[in-house]
């Protein structure tokens, strides 16, 4: 998280071309912003979504895109696309599988990963990874923490 603060990722940042450039950014600090654009984002959706179903309006506006036969306002109102997300940014992943383990074996890990709950694993491993993060921006965090040890210099 101090890495975004600190001049100096900006100034490697303008030492490399392009593509070492989009390398660097998403192996440092592109990674955690990118992570805590995701939280904010399902949050955002999520707020909204209850606000919608809370306070009547989302009736309202199912009914009134249906009245003027708007398909594309009632698409944006259901929500089964989520799932949808969800399947298709696990099929890289299964793809992966395939191609390194075969189509039965891979078939099987994945299964046996949703079975163990991983995907419920990384969604608060990546809302931990976003808190933590945050909380480095608003009220920094960069300290040297002693481990006792001393230092051995031969």
């Amino acid at each position: 998280g101090e890495q975004v603060l600190s001049r100096d990722v900006y100034r490697i940042g303008q030492l490399f071309d392009f593509f070492r450039m989009m390398s660097f950014y998403f192996t440092t600090v592109g990674y955690y912003f990118s992570t805590m654009l995701t939280v904010l984002t399902v949050y955002a959706f999520l707020y909204g979504k209850t606000y919608l179903a809370l306070s009547g309006v989302g009736e309202i506006l199912q009914d009134r895109a249906r009245i003027m036969q708007n398909t594309a306002l009632s698409a944006c109102l259901n929500t089964q696309f989520l799932i949808q997300i969800g399947i298709f940014t696990a099929i890289p992943m299964i793809l992966g599988f395939i191609l390194e383990q075969g189509f039965f074996r891979a078939i099987v890990s994945f299964i046996t990963m949703q079975l163990q709950l991983c995907s419920v694993f990384f969604t608060f491993s990546l809302g931990t990874r976003t808190h933590y993060f945050g909380r480095t921006i608003l009220h920094g965090g960069a300290k040297y923490h002693a481990t006792g040890r001393g230092f051995v210099v031969r």
